[in-house]
This record gives C-alpha cells, sequence and structure tokens, in this order.
C-alpha cells in the first residue's frame, strides 16, 4: 500500500502524529482536510510554502506502514519538518 492509500484509510488514527508533526496546520485545518491526501498536500504546501513534490517527501517521511503504525523515533530525530 502507498502512503496516500494508508493516511486515508487509517486517517483517524494518524491525525494527532500529523498535526503534531506538522505544528503548522491548525485544527480548522485539520477539520478541513478530513482524510482526503489532495487537502492535506495542499495544506502543507500553502503552510509551509513548499512544491507539491516537497509536501509529498514530507508525508513521505512519516515512515507509516500498512497498519497505520508511525515510526516515532524517526519522527522524533527529523527537524525541521520542512524538506531540505
Amino acid at each position: 500500500m502507498d502512503m496516500k492509500t494508508i493516511l486515508e484509510a487509517k486517517w483517524y488514527q494518524l491525525e494527532g502524529t500529523v498535526r503534531q508533526k506538522f505544528g503548522e496546520l491548525t485544527h480548522n485545518d485539520m477539520a478541513e482536510i478530513n482524510g482526503r491526501i489532495e487537502a492535506l498536500l495542499g495544506k502543507l504546501q500553502e503552510r509551509y510554502d513548499v512544491s507539491l513534490e516537497e509536501a509529498e517527501q514530507m508525508l513521505t517521511r512519516l515512515n507509516v506502514d500498512a497498519d497505520g503504525n508511525v515510526d516515532s523515533l524517526k519522527l522524533d530525530a527529523e527537524a525541521p519538518d520542512q524538506p531540505s
């Protein structure tokens, strides 16, 4: 399963992690996104001033497995959230 499919399928499980990882996203942003990955990518582009490709890379670095588990050690080690 690709990252987009996993995030959409496990959105309610991963929403808190996404919000924590991408602190520029507001509660209103999260409500608008509501599990729609294209909306999430758009908000990442808007809030972090990055291209679509960079926003996709940001999501890829979440390192979510097919069961919706996030590698929190990898998340904690990564900073800043924006692509290099």
